[in-house]
C-alpha cells in the first residue's frame, strides 16, 4: 500500500517497495512534478542506489579474496521496506538484510529512509547501519526523475564550490576528471545527453528550471561527493524526463583494481555503527 504525505501545497506518494518516491503533486499549481515511470523510456521514478552507485567493473568485485557479482546500482531499490513510523508529514521505512544478501554483498546491514514534508520541500534522509562485525564498504545515492513538459524549455543551474570537475565516462566507467573554471547553466537538449550522464564534483545544489513558465525543482545536497544529470535516449530523441542524482560514491574507474576496499570514493563504516545522509527537493 502506498504511503501518502500531504499539506496545503504538496501531496506526496511513496512506495514501500524500495522506499521509492513515486509522486509529488503540487496542489496550488495543479501539476505533477515526478516522472510517471513509463518502461518505454525508463520504468523507475526515484530509486535509492545501494550498496553501490553505478557499476563495478566487469560486473563483479573482490572482497577478502572472494568474487561477488553485483548489478548496476545494487539491490536496495528492489527490496520491500517496513514502515517504522508515519504521520501526515513524515514517514520512516526500514530494510534489514538478515543474511539475505550475503551471496552478493558480504556485510549484514540495515537502511532507514525517512521522508519529511515541510511546505514545498520534501526532505530525504538515509541512515545506513553496519550490523556486521567488520568494516563495511558501500555507496548510496538518489535517482529522482522529473517530468518534462513537451513544450518546455529547460536548463540546469548550479550552486557550486570552487574546485568543480566534470567526470567523463567510457563504457560506463570514470576515465578522467576535467577541471571547470566556471559552471554555467546546462540546457536540457538531445545533444547534451545523447552520450551518457553529465557528472560533476563539488556541487551543493542543482535547479531544473522551465524557462517558459518558471517552474523549478531545486535539489540541495551539501556534502555529497557527486551529482549526476541523466535521461534516456529513445528513438534518437530525448525522453520526457530528466534526473538529478545526488551521490555518495560513483561507478568504478576504467582502471579499477576490482577490490571493494579500493573502489573509487567508497564509504567506510565501522562495525556496529551508523551514518546518515540527507538531501532535499523543493518544488517551486
Amino acid at each position: 500500500m502506498m504511503i501518502l504525505l500531504e499539506n496545503d501545497i504538496l501531496k506526496v506518494t511513496i512506495n514501500p517497495m524500495g522506499a521509492e518516491l513515486r509522486s509529488v503533486y503540487h496542489k496550488v499549481k495543479e501539476r505533477e512534478y515526478m516522472w510517471r515511470g513509463d518502461a518505454k523510456y525508463w520504468g523507475r521514478v526515484s530509486p535509492v542506489l545501494f550498496p553501490i552507485v553505478g557499476r563495478v567493473k566487469d560486473g563483479f568485485y573482490v572482497y577478502d579474496g572472494q568474487k561477488y557479482e553485483l548489478s548496476q546500482h545494487g539491490f536496495l531499490r528492489d527490496q520491500q521496506f517496513e514502515v517504522l513510523s508515519n504521520d501526515a508529514s513524515s514517514v520512516s521505512f526500514q530494510y534489514e538484510s538478515k543474511g539475505s544478501k550475503l551471496a552478493v554483498y558480504p556485510f549484514e546491514h540495515a537502511v532507514v529512509i525517512t521522508y519529511s514534508l515541510i511546505a514545498d520541500v520534501v526532505s530525504i534522509t538515509w541512515q545506513v547501519f553496519n550490523k556486521d562485525t567488520k568494516t563495511m564498504y558501500y555507496g548510496i545515492g538518489g535517482h529522482p526523475a522529473f517530468a518534462l513538459d513537451a513544450d518546455g524549455d529547460y536548463e540546469f543551474r548550479f550552486d557550486a564550490q570552487k574546485d568543480v570537475s566534470e567526470l567523463t565516462l567510457t563504457k560506463g566507467h570514470v576515465d578522467q576528471a576535467i577541471p571547470m573554471e566556471t559552471l554555467n547553466p546546462v540546457a536540457v537538449t538531445f545533444d547534451a545527453f545523447k552520450n551518457d550522464a553529465i557528472i560533476y564534483t563539488n556541487v551543493d545544489a542543482v535547479e531544473l528550471v522551465n524557462k517558459r513558465n518558471g517552474d523549478t525543482v531545486r535539489a540541495d545536497f551539501p556534502g555529497f561527493n557527486f551529482v549526476g544529470l541523466w535521461t534516456s535516449v529513445v528513438d534518437d530523441a530525448l525522453s520526457p524526463f530528466i534526473c538529478i542524482e545526488p551521490w555518495i560514491g560513483i561507478t568504478d574507474r576504467i582502471d579499477a583494481s576490482g577490490k571493494l576496499e579500493e573502489k573509487y570514493a567508497i564509504e567506510e563504516l565501522e562495525a556496529n555503527t551508523d551514518k546518515s545522509y540527507s538531501y532535499s527537493l523543493r518544488f517551486i
